[in-house]
C-alpha cells in the first residue's frame, strides 16, 4: 500500500534494464543497500521508467505515470506526450495518491488502533482497520460524522484527535461548513476535507456533475440527481461497493512469482539469527503490471462489496534435490479448497485521484463497443496478456508425436532465448545463439499416432491423437537431468495406470482452465467458499465422427498415482450435428466447436455429463470452418474466406456480425490477446488484426518474417517480465518465436494494449510438421465467462466475480446494456 500511495510499484526488471542491470549478471548495478537509492540519480539516463528514491527488501520501485491504453504518456489535460520529449516525465502525471499530494502522512488517516491493533488477533491485517472513506468525507446526504465506522470502529476522531503539537486534528468551520484537518507531521500544514454532500449539490461551489451522476445514479441506469432516495435504489451505493472502486487511478498486479528451491545450497536463515539451512529458496517476480484494473467481491469483514482486486500470489514452484535434479518443475499451487492457488485478493489500492478516476466505461459496456477486451480484464476473465509458457514450449507434430522445446534460460530471471533481455543478461549465451542461426537446441520428444491438438496443465500434457484417441503424457521430469525419458506416456504398466481413451479420430482438446484445480478436496463451511463448478473436472475432446467426448481428468491432480484410469464420461453427437468437428474452445458454461462442414456449434456443458446442443452458425456465413476463439461477448472464427466475428453475448442466440470480416486466403487458427487477434494465416504467415472494436476489425499487418514463415498453423502467446512473444507452429518449418512487445522497441510497452512490432527471434526445426502448440497458464483468469470461480479468494468470504455479480455490471432486466461516459 505504501508503494502505491507514493505512486510507485515494483520494477519489472526489464524496462530500462540496460541502464540498471550490470551486463552479463542478474544483479543490480548498485548491489549494496546503501547504494540502491542512487538508482534514482540514474533516472536522467532512463527513457522508459523512473526509479523511486527508495527501496525495500532488495526490491526497486518504478514510478507509475498516467497513460492511455496504448501506453502513451499523457499530461494533465490528456494530451499525448511524445516518447522522445526530453521532458516527458516532467510533463507527465505521476499517479501518487491525492492524499499524498496534499501532504498527508499515513498517520493523518490511520488511527493508533489501525497501526498498533486493538489487542485482538485478527485473521488478516486489513480487517481491524477502523477508518473508512465516509468517516471523513461523509455521504451524499450527510456531512462526515468523524466517527470511525470500520468493523471495530466507533472512535470519535474529533474528540480525541490531537496533533503532536497540541492542536485539534479536525475542526469544522461552522460558517462555511468546511472541514479542516491539520497535519500530524508538519505544524503549519492544513487542508480542507471535501464533503460528498457538496459535490452533488448543484448550488454549491464544489459541485461536480460527473460525481453527482455517479453517486446518485439509480439502478434503472437513467435517473440521477436526487439524493433523498432509498440507498438501496442507488446503483453505486456505499452498501454495495467501496468508494475506491471508482476513485482509484490504478492498481498493482503480480502475475506470477517463481519460488525456486535448491536443497543442495546452504544459506543463512533470514529470521532466525545464527542458523543456517541447506535449502535456499529464491523468490523472483515474473510479471509486474499496473495497466489493468480488476473488480471482485471483498471479504465478509468488509461487507462483501464490489472492490478492486489484485493478483497477489500466482506462485510457480521449482525444486531441486541435493543432486541438483529438478524434481518439481515450474508448477502452480492448488489451494486447500481445490481452487487454483493463483489467488485474487481484494485490496484498497491507495491510488485515489480526483481526475484520473475510473469512468463509466471502465466497468460497463460502451455504446461504441470499443471496450470488450478491457471489460474481459476488469471482470477477471483474462485476456491472454500475461500467460506463462515457461521453460519449454510444447508442440504437436501430427504423425511425428510431440516435442518440448527449451525456449527460456534456466537462471533467474528467465529470459526468452534470443530476446533483448537475453542479450543483456547473458551476452555470451546470446552470441552463441545468434551464431547458431538463432536455432534452439534443447528438445525432448515422445511418440504418438497423430497429434493434432495439444494442451498442458500441471504436470500433464493432453493430446487429441487422431486414431490414437485422447492421450495424456507425464511431463513432470522434463527438466530432470537424471531422467532418461523426459516425456512419458505412463509411469506405470497398463495395470497401474491408463491415460489413453480410445476414439475414432480425435481432432481437438480443450480444458476449461489452464491451471490445476482439485474438485475432490474438502471445503470447510467456515471458509465461506462455494463448491467448484463441475465442468472443471473434465477434458473436452472433439472427434470427427463421434462429436464431443467428455473425460474426467480430475484424478490427475489429486496426488494419488494409483487412480489414474481415464475413461469417457460422455459421448455426445445428437443427430450427427457435430460430425466433422475439428477445434474446440471452452468459455464459461459453453463449448464452442468448429466443424469443417457445418460451422460453429455451441453446446451447454454446465452439466458436463448432460451436454445440450443449443445453437449453430453455419453456411453461408461460415464456409469450411477451421478454428474459433472467444473473448467475452464475441467468437472469432476463421474459415476458408478469412476472419469473421459472431456476437455471443447470448450464447443460445449467436448473431453473425456480417460486416465484421477480414479476407484471408489461408487462415487456419486464431488467437486473441487484448485488443488484437493473431491469425495463423498459413502460407501468408501471421495476420495481426485490431479488434478494439470487435464489430469493426482492422487488418494491421501481415507478418511472414521476409517469407520465412509460410506454413503457419497455430499461435499462442506468453509474457516474460515486460515482454510478450508469439509462439508459432509453422508447419514444415517447425517452431517459431516472434517478439510482439518488448522494450525499448515498443515504447508503449507499459500500456494495456500497445500496437505490436513483430520480429522473428528464434526457430527450431521440429522432427515433423508443427500443427499445434499448447497454450500457457492464464495468470490473469480468476473467473470464467459465466462466473465459475477459478482462483481462490485471498480473504475470508472474498471471491472473483460470480454470475450474479457480472450481470449487475453488464445486464439490466436480464439484457445487455451499454452506456456512454459522463462528459
Amino acid at each position: 500500500a505504501l508503494g502505491n500511495y507514493v505512486g510507485a510499484m515494483w520494477w519489472d526488471q526489464e524496462s530500462d534494464a540496460a541502464n540498471i542491470l550490470e551486463p552479463g549478471t542478474r544483479r543490480d548495478k548498485f548491489t549494496s543497500d546503501t547504494k540502491r537509492a542512487s538508482l534514482y540519480d540514474n533516472n536522467g539516463r532512463n527513457s522508459q521508467v523512473q526509479i523511486a528514491d527508495w527501496h525495500g527488501h532488495g526490491w526497486n520501485f518504478r514510478k507509475v505515470y498516467k497513460r492511455d491504453r496504448k501506453g502513451n504518456l499523457l499530461d494533465a489535460d490528456d494530451n499525448k506526450i511524445p516518447f522522445d520529449d526530453p521532458e516527458r516525465f516532467q510533463k507527465g502525471v505521476h499517479l501518487q495518491d491525492i492524499h499524498m499530494e496534499r501532504g498527508m502522512h499515513c498517520i493523518d488517516c490511520h488511527t493508533q488502533q489501525d497501526i498498533h491493533g486493538d489487542g485482538r488477533l485478527w485473521g488478516t491485517m486489513i480487517n481491524p482497520i477502523e477508518i473508512r472513506c465516509e468517516d471523513c468525507h461523509g455521504s451524499i446526504t450527510e456531512r462526515a460524522s468523524l466517527i470511525t465506522s470500520g468493523l471495530n470502529g466507533g472512535t470519535p476522531l474529533e474528540a480525541i484527535g490531537r496533533t503532536p503539537f497540541g492542536d485539534r486534528q479536525f475542526q469544522w468551520n461552522r460558517r462555511s461548513g468546511k472541514l479542516i484537518q491539520r497535519s500530524k507531521i508538519h505544524p503549519d500544514k492544513t487542508w480542507e476535507v471535501p464533503q460528498l454532500v457538496d459535490a452533488v449539490d448543484p448550488q454549491h461551489e464544489r459541485y461536480n456533475s460527473k460525481a453527482a451522476r455517479a453517486k446518485t445514479m439509480l439502478r434503472d441506469g437513467r435517473s440521477w440527481g436526487e439524493t433523498a432516495v432509498n440507498p438501496e435504489r442507488l446503483a453505486h451505493g456505499m452498501s454495495k461497493m467501496e468508494c475506491y472502486s471508482c476513485h482509484s487511478a490504478w492498481n498493482t498486479n503480480c502475475y506470477g512469482c517463481h519460488l525456486s528451491a535448491e536443497v543442495n545450497r546452504k544459506a543463512r536463515s533470514l529470521h532466525f539469527e545464527g542458523s543456517t539451512t541447506r535449502a535456499y529458496v529464491d523468490y523472483n517476480p515474473m510479471v509486474l503490471r499496473s495497466d489493468a484494473f480488476v473488480l471482485g467481491i471483498n471479504g465478509t469483514a468488509k461487507g462483501n462489496k464490489f472492490s478492486p482486486m489484485r493478483s497477489a500470489s500466482a506462485v510457480i514452484v521449482t525444486a531441486r534435490d541435493r543432486k541438483r535434479n529438478v524434481v518439481v518443475h515450474q508448477q502452480p499451487t492448488v489451494s486447500a479448497a481445490g481452487y487454483s492457488g493463483f489467488a485474487i485478493t481484494p485490496n484498497p489500492p491507495h491510488t485515489v485521484r480526483t481526475r484520473e478516476t475510473k469512468t463509466c466505461t471502465d466497468c460497463h459496456l460502451s455504446t461504441t463497443k470499443n471496450n470488450n477486451a478491457w471489460m474481459a480484464a476488469t471482470l477477471g476473465m483474462g485476456t491472454n496478456s500475461v500467460n506463462f509458457i515457461g521453460e519449454y514450449a510444447y508442440v504437436a507434430l501430427d504423425t511425428k508425436g510431440i516435442q518440448a522445446v527449451k525456449v527460456t534460460e534456466g537462471l533467474e530471471p528467465q529470459p526468452v532465448i534470443g530476446s533483448n533481455f537475453h542479450r543483456l543478461l547473458n551476452p555470451e549465451s546470446y552470441r552463441q545463439f545468434v551464431q547458431n542461426n538463432r536455432r534452439y537446441k534443447t528438445v525432448h520428444s515422445a511418440g504418438s499416432k497423430r497429434a493434432r491438438s495439444i494442451a498442458t496443465r500441471g504436470e500433464w500434457i493432453f493430446i487429441a491423437d487422431g486414431p490414437g484417441g485422447f492421450a495424456v503424457y507425464d511431463r513432470s521430469q522434463v527438466a530432470n537431468k537424471s531422467a532418461a525419458q523426459r516425456l512419458i506416456a505412463t509411469q506405470n504398466s497398463p495395470l497401474g495406470q491408463r491415460t489413453r481413451v480410445s476414439m475414432r479420430d480425435a481432432t481437438g482438446v480443450a480444458l476449461p482452465t489452464t491451471v490445476p484445480m482439485n474438485l475432490d478436496r474438502p471445503q470447510l463451511a467456515q471458509n465461506l467458499e462455494l463448491p467448484i463448478a463441475e465442468l472443471f473436472r473434465y477434458a473436452y475432446i472433439t472427434d470427427r465422427y463421434e462429436g464431443l467426448v467428455v473425460v474426467d481428468v480430475n484424478t490427475l491432480h489429486d496426488g494419488d498415482p494409483q487412480n489414474n484410469y481415464l475413461e469417457r464420461a460422455v459421448t455426445y453427437n445428437p443427430d450427427h450435428k457435430l460430425d466433422g468437428v475439428i477445434k474446440i474452445k471452452i468459455a464459461g458454461n459453453y463449448a464452442y466447436m468448429i466443424s469443417t462442414s457445418s460451422g460453429l456449434h455451441i453446446v451447454d456443458i454446465s452439466k458436463p455429463r448432460q451436454p445440450r446442443w443449443v445453437a449453430n452458425v453455419g453456411p453461408p456465413y461460415i464456409i469450411a470452418g477451421r478454428s474459433v476463439a472467444i473473448q467475452l461477448h464475441y467468437a472469432f472464427v476463421v474459415d476458408s474466406e478469412g476472419f469473421k466475428v459472431i456476437d455471443i453475448s447470448e450464447p443460445r442466440q449467436p448473431v453473425p456480425v456480417t460486416i465484421a470480416a477480414v479476407p484471408l486466403t489461408d487462415a487456419r487458427d486464431v488467437y486473441p490477446l487484448r485488443t488484437y487477434v493473431y491469425v495463423a494465416a498459413g502460407r501468408d504467415g501471421m495476420a495481426i488484426i485490431d479488434i478494439e472494436k470487435p464489430e469493426n476489425p482492422q487488418l494491421v499487418e501481415m507478418f511472414d518474417a521476409n517469407g520465412q514463415m509460410n506454413d503457419v498453423t497455430s499461435i499462442t502467446t506468453g509474457t516474460v517480465n515486460a515482454s510478450t512473444f508469439a509462439f508459432v507452429a509453422d508447419g514444415h518449418n517447425g517452431l517459431r518465436i516472434v517478439r510482439l512487445i518488448e522494450p525499448p522497441e515498443v515504447e508503449g510497452h507499459l500500456g494495456f494494449s500497445p500496437q505490436p512490432k513483430p520480429k522473428l527471434i528464434g526457430s527450431y526445426k521440429t522432427r515433423g510438421p508443427a500443427v499445434a502448440i499448447a497454450d500457457g497458464m492464464m495468470r490473469d483468469r480468476a473467473t470464467d465467462e459465466d462466473g465459475n470461480q477459478i482462483g481462490v479468494g485471498g480473504r475470508l468470504g472474498s471471491h472473483p466475480l460470480h454470475k450474479e455479480d457480472i450481470d449487475k455490471l453488464l445486464r439490466r432486466n436480464g439484457r445487455i446494456f451499454r452506456i456512454v461516459d459522463t462528459r
